[in-house]
């Protein structure tokens, strides 16, 4: 599997701190490659960055009955895998051949898939999404709420600049 996800084009060796967050998430040595690059140079935006965060607080601290108890941290991987990586998917090259490669190997070994996919997922971080798509993500994140009956803060300035960075 190793040698399958290394010769994925656009794929990168991991750093030594890359290798002991694989080994965090139980991966050891399994997976030793990591996907790189964006749509474009400019990163997601501060003020991205801290709406995001906000509207991560709001969600915790929802009264939506079947969401209570729901801690931030736990929406943040949720985000980020209900959306964050299917615009990494449709936008990367290489993240999308790794995801393809992942359902290909849960065909054969669902364990070994879920714990591949687990471990890319904790890889997958918003800070490597670009402004477009982090206001995407906050797009998404929005009509999830509505549509779960989720009250995210009004914040008109912090919103504007967000998403029209």
């Amino acid at each position: 599997m190793a040698r399958l996800l290394r010769a994925l084009a656009g794929f990168h060796p991991a750093t030594a701190a890359d290798a002991n967050e694989l080994k965090k998430v139980g991966l050891g040595d399994e997976l030793v490659c990591f996907p790189v690059g964006k749509i474009d140079d400019k990163a997601r935006s501060i003020a991205q960055n801290q709406l995001y965060w906000r509207w991560l607080t709001a969600m915790q601290n929802t009264q939506a009955e079947q969401h209570k108890g729901t801690l931030k941290e736990d929406w943040h991987v949720l985000m980020k895998e209900k959306y964050l990586c299917k615009i990494f998917e449709r936008d990367d090259q290489s993240y999308a051949e790794l995801m393809q490669t992942l359902r290909e190997l849960y065909k054969h070994d669902q364990q070994q898939a879920m714990k591949l996919r687990n471990g890319v997922l904790d890889l997958t971080s918003t800070t490597q999404a670009s402004v477009k798509q982090f206001a995407e993500l906050l797009t998404c994140m929005d009509r999830f709420c509505g549509s779960e009956g989720i009250q995210l803060p009004a914040e008109p300035g912090l919103e504007e600049m967000a998403m029209n960075n």
